[in-house]
């Protein structure tokens, strides 16, 4: 995006929109999108230093382990699917999870390999590759290839 004087949007106010509707005359639209990321005990969790990180790895282990299946059991309870920001190395490590979503239809896109080697520290030159073999993996594991990709553009 080349940097503009006001942002990459015309300025419109809330009065300028046409009336819109959500289906069935709802009030309220929810878009539930948990981030299901692998961080490996033997690198660094980003920020830190230590390996391995047992504090750190162990709270986000728990969220792999049990706190992923809860949120999936309420959402299922009242018919809600997810979006889920996907790591693709969870689908080699815990392919639980991916067919537990799978089976709840919930989409997925990708969100790097793992949260331990961001996106923003691979070269220009590899960052194609990196992003093509996130949607092979989360592909050949779920069956449904990715359409979306959570990220953020490097400082």
């Amino acid at each position: 995006m080349k940097p503009q004087r006001y942002g990459p949007f015309p300025y419109r106010t809330a009065r300028d929109l046409k009336e819109f509707r959500w289906p069935n005359d709802a009030r309220l639209a929810l878009w539930v999108i948990p981030n299901i990321e692998f961080f490996p005990l033997n690198e660094p969790i980003p920020g830190g230093t230590i390996v391995p990180d047992v504090n750190g790895w162990t709270k986000r282990d728990y969220g792999n382990r049990i706190g992923i299946f809860r949120l999936m059991d309420v959402m299922a309870k009242f018919g809600v699917r997810g979006t889920v920001a996907l790591n693709s190395d969870i689908c080699d490590a815990h392919p639980q999870i991916i067919s537990e979503a799978t089976r709840n239809k919930w989409e997925l896109m990708g969100h790097c390999e793992s949260n331990s080697r961001a996106l923003t520290k691979v070269g220009a030159d590899e960052e194609a590759a990196v992003i093509a073999n996130v949607a092979a993996v989360i592909e050949r594991a779920s069956g449904q290839r990715p359409r979306g990709w959570l990220g953020r553009r490097p400082r």
